[in-house]
């Protein structure tokens, strides 16, 4: 092809055809302009679909994330609502509002009172490794981004609150256990096989009137709404963007 307007161009010239080969030039010139130009625009539209691609690969990671960070918050949202019931208890009410005697209380409900902080998050490392790579903008869904920046913000929030329980949990309720309370009978409940023939009765009566027990219990309790509710939020946030990447995924199909 080069040699035949080579020839076209030489078999001009030889004639004195200038005028002729002036406009052949440029005809020509156009046409290279025009085939770099399509070049371009195919380079452009494989470039774009190689990032539509790992758009749709990311979404598609995000989303399992999502699905599997549900799964955990409707488990810890679940024993949230076992550790709220039994510190309700062991102040002396149940949901009801009714007081409850000493027999309400037993070793296995107090060992849930005592020990149980629940410090599971659930996890979005799909999210974490595509932000630290800085891939986050790949997302063309503007509400998608937004969403999962306010996810991370109530993470935040519930992760300070998890943390607080926590330093609850070893700066006022690990001292009832070493000082106030036979832990050995509490363990029973969870590990069958020690024996507690000789361990004395917890007297949960004498312990749950001591008024700095309480203030801790109530403390922990104050807490643990304050965590429910952020679990709850945390849930809702994790549902509204597994519906926004689904219908984002099935557009993209």
């Amino acid at each position: 092809m080069i040699k035949y307007f080579r020839k076209i161009r030489q078999r001009l010239l030889t004639d004195n055809k200038f005028s002729k080969y002036l406009l052949y030039a440029i005809g020509e010139i156009i046409l290279v302009v025009i085939g770099i130009l399509i070049a371009l625009q195919i380079n452009n539209w494989n470039a774009e679909q190689k990032i539509k691609k790992e758009e749709i690969g990311i979404l598609n990671n995000l989303l399992e994330s999502l699905y599997s960070a549900k799964e955990q918050s409707d488990i810890d949202i679940f024993k949230e609502n076992q550790l709220k019931e039994s510190l309700i208890v062991a102040l002396g009410k149940n949901s009801n509002k009714n007081k409850l005697g000493i027999n309400s209380m037993s070793d296995s409900l107090f060992y849930d009172v005592l020990w149980n902080s629940n410090p599971n998050l659930p996890v979005l490392s799909s999210y974490s490794d595509i932000k630290n790579t800085g891939k986050i903008g790949i997302i063309t869904n503007r509400s998608i981004r937004e969403n999962f920046t306010n996810l991370e913000l109530t993470l935040t929030g519930l992760t300070s609150l998890v943390k607080d329980r926590l330093t609850l949990q070893q700066m006022r309720i690990d001292d009832i256990i070493v000082n106030d309370v036979n832990f050995v009978r509490l363990l029973k409940s969870m590990e069958p096989s020690i024996k507690i023939y000789n361990e004395s009765q917890n007297n949960y009566n004498l312990i749950l009137n001591n008024q700095k027990t309480r203030n801790s219990l109530a403390l922990k309790l104050s807490l643990t709404y304050a965590v429910i509710k952020y679990r709850h939020e945390l849930r809702d946030e994790i549902d509204d963007l597994i519906q926004l990447v689904e219908v984002e995924l099935k557009r993209e199909q």
